[in-house]
């Protein structure tokens, strides 16, 4: 908001006659402008609620016979936290779908490996692909796995990041 202010300006005038003296004294009144500037903010999205666990395991087989290599069942609420053009951070996020599927060219279950790769595929609020991809290291003396990377791409757009550049929508979140 903007304003000017003009300063009050006095000025004296002199008449003189024979018989008396006058004065005469005029005062400006400041004039006040003032602009006001309305700023909208993109709405704040809201988080989900905690996500349930999809009924069914996500199998990952190691070969056409089906025998499983990973049988994974979770619930998963991704949390994001950014910066709009308008230099506000917010946060939002999104459930990784229950009735997500598991991408088999890209999982990499190998006896001989000790690692193991699970890719989930999802349908994203606007139709786009978000994956995860969870690798998964074994130990070789106990057989036994244990998470050792986990990564989540998402695609930007307006409706799930408002605020957010438009120069970002169209690429993954990751």
């Amino acid at each position: 908001m903007g304003s000017t202010t003009m300063k009050p300006t006095t000025s004296n005038s002199s008449t003189s006659s024979s018989s008396s003296h006058h004065t005469t004294t005029t005062t400006h009144h400041p004039t006040t402008t003032s602009k006001t500037t309305t700023t909208t903010f993109a709405p704040t999205p809201t988080l989900p609620p905690n996500p349930s666990p999809p009924a069914k395991w996500w199998n990952v087989v190691y070969d056409s016979n089906g025998t499983n290599c990973m049988m994974i069942r979770f619930a998963a609420q991704i949390d994001v936290t950014y910066v709009t053009v308008d230099n506000r951070t917010v946060a939002t996020g999104f459930d990784i779908p229950s009735n997500a599927s598991v991408n088999n060219d890209l999982s990499i279950c190998d006896k001989a490996s000790l690692s193991e790769v699970f890719v989930l595929n999802f349908a994203s609020h606007s139709g786009a692909d978000g994956y995860l991809v969870a690798i998964f290291k074994k130990n070789a003396k106990t057989n036994a796995s244990s998470l050792f990377e986990l990564m989540v791409s998402y695609p930007i757009t307006k409706e799930l990041f408002p605020g957010i550049s438009p120069k970002f929508y169209g690429n993954n979140c990751r």
